[in-house]
């Protein structure tokens, strides 16, 4: 994070700048994404089918995504799959259709696993966001999941 202080709007003396540098690079830093303040971006509830492929070798199990936000889900699935596994998550709504690539950051045993994604196109952005907003748009919007949802990236 950077403060900026700009002479002489901001000040005429260097304890005054760099005062005000200080404070506005504090500033910067709260609205900044964090793991203890991640929850305050918009996920949705939903369902959506899932195929998961664990490690990039098949074949496919099914998942149901009960959350999800730009950076990751929650994937209901029976299967055990531990903290760290590589993952291709692939699912659709309407006509789009994803994969990502992602990364199991937990693993609630018989219940599911919270997905992070990994870093991806603009492309595949745009059509989670599209994802999202109309999971969104159908009343599901949850502000405090239930579940962890990690930051991460698309495929």
């Amino acid at each position: 994070s950077v403060g900026k202080a700009v002479y002489p709007e901001d000040g005429l003396e260097a304890e005054k700048l760099l005062s005000e540098a200080d404070k506005r690079m504090y500033l910067q830093k709260q609205n900044q994404a964090t793991r203890a303040n991640r929850r305050l971006y918009p996920r949705v509830r939903g369902r959506l089918t899932t195929e998961v492929l664990i490690d990039g070798q098949g074949p496919a199990t099914l998942g149901i995504i009960t959350n999800l936000s730009m950076g990751g889900c929650y994937v209901e699935t029976k299967g055990m799959v531990l903290p760290g596994t590589k993952l291709k998550l692939t699912f659709s709504l309407e006509q789009i259709r994803i994969s990502i690539q992602s990364e199991v950051v937990r693993m609630d045993m018989g219940i599911g696993a919270a997905i992070k994604f990994h870093d991806t196109t603009q492309e595949v952005r745009a059509a989670l966001r599209h994802i999202v907003d109309k999971l969104a748009g159908s009343g599901k919007t949850q502000e405090k999941p239930s579940h962890n949802v990690a930051a991460g990236k698309t495929l």
